[in-house]
C-alpha cells in the first residue's frame, strides 16, 4: 500500500534499517506523521504503528481518508479542472475555511500532489505527481495495524512505553532553532532538546546526515547511504539513524 501523498522535503530511504531494529509484534509511536510512507511499510511488516501529529489539519486528512477515501477522490477530482496558477495560490491561502472536512481533506490532497515541494501551504504549481496512480493510490487506501492520535498540547516526549521513531528532518544546531518559517502542516523541531530529552527513551531518530550528530555518545549510529544502505563512509552518507533500543 502506497500513501497517497508525497513528502517532497523529507524523503527517507530508512525503511529496511528502522526494521531491522525494531522486533515484529512491537507498538511503535511514529512522529510526526504527514506522507505516512514509513507508517504505512511499517503496519504492512508486522508492527502496530501510532502515528502522532500536533497539527490538527494533518490529523484530520489521515481521519477522513481512513473512513472514506473514494469521497475525498471524488472531490478533489471535481475541483481539479478548475486549478491554475492563480487559483492554486488562492487555495493555498484558504484551503481550510472549507466547512466540510471531506472538501479540507481533499484539497489537502489535491495541493499536496500539485506543489512542487509536497507541501500544502507552499510550493509552486507542479501537476506531474496529480495523475491515475495517484488517485488508485488514494481510492483504495486501507491500513490495518495503524492509528493515527493528534497530540494537542502533548509532546512526543510523553510516550515513552514503546518504541519510538522520529523523523526529525534536516538537523538545525541551536541558534538556528528559532528561524524556521513553516507551514501549519509541518512540524517544529528543537533537536538539541529533543535529543537530550529522548535519551533515556526507546527511540530510534532519523536525520539528514550532519557531522554533528555524531558527537552524540547517548545514541548508537548507522549512516545510510543515498539508496538506504548501511555505509561506514561520512562522506556517502545522506541520513543519519541515532536510536538507543539495544
Amino acid at each position: 500500500m502506497r500513501s497517497p501523498i508525497k513528502n517532497l522535503k523529507n524523503q527517507t530511504n530508512c525503511f529496511s534499517v528502522i526494521s531491522e531494529l525494531i522486533p515484529k509484534g512491537s507498538v511503535v509511536d511514529y512522529y510526526p506523521i504527514y506522507s505516512g510512507d514509513l507508517c504505512i511499510k511499517l503496519s504492512e511488516s508486522d508492527r502496530f504503528v501510532v502515528a502522532h501529529t500536533p497539527n490538527y489539519v494533518v490529523y484530520e486528512f489521515w481521519s477522513c481518508v481512513m473512513q472514506d477515501p473514494d469521497r475525498i477522490s471524488k472531490i478533489a477530482e471535481s475541483f481539479y479542472p478548475s486549478l491554475n496558477e492563480n487559483t492554486f495560490d488562492i487555495l493555498k491561502k484558504n484551503w481550510y475555511s472549507y466547512k466540510d472536512p471531506f472538501v479540507r481533506s481533499a484539497l489537502f490532497f489535491l495541493l499536496n500532489r500539485c506543489s512542487s515541494l509536497g507541501m500544502i501551504t507552499h510550493g509552486e504549481l507542479d501537476t506531474k505527481n496529480y495523475n491515475a496512480f495517484a488517485l488508485r493510490d488514494l481510492r483504495g487506501f486501507n491500513v490495518d495495524n495503524m492509528h493515527v492520535n493528534f497530540l494537542g498540547d502533548k509532546k512526543i516526549e510523553e510516550f515513552d512505553k514503546n518504541i519510538s521513531i522520529i523523523n526529525a528532518g534536516k538537523y538545525r544546531v541551536s541558534f538556528l532553532e528559532n528561524e524556521q518559517i513553516l507551514g501549519e502542516e509541518e512540524t517544529e523541531f528543537k533537536h538539541r532538546e529533543l535529543l537530550k530529552n529522548m535519551k533515556s527513551c526507546r527511540t530510534v531518530i532519523v536525520f539528514k546526515s550532519h557531522r554533528a550528530l555524531l558527537k552524540t555518545p547517548e545514541y548508537e549510529k548507522v549512516l545510510l547511504d543515498q539508496h538506504g544502505r548501511q555505509t561506514t563512509e561520512f562522506e556517502q552518507a545522506k541520513e543519519i539513524i541515532l536510536h538507543n533500543v539495544r
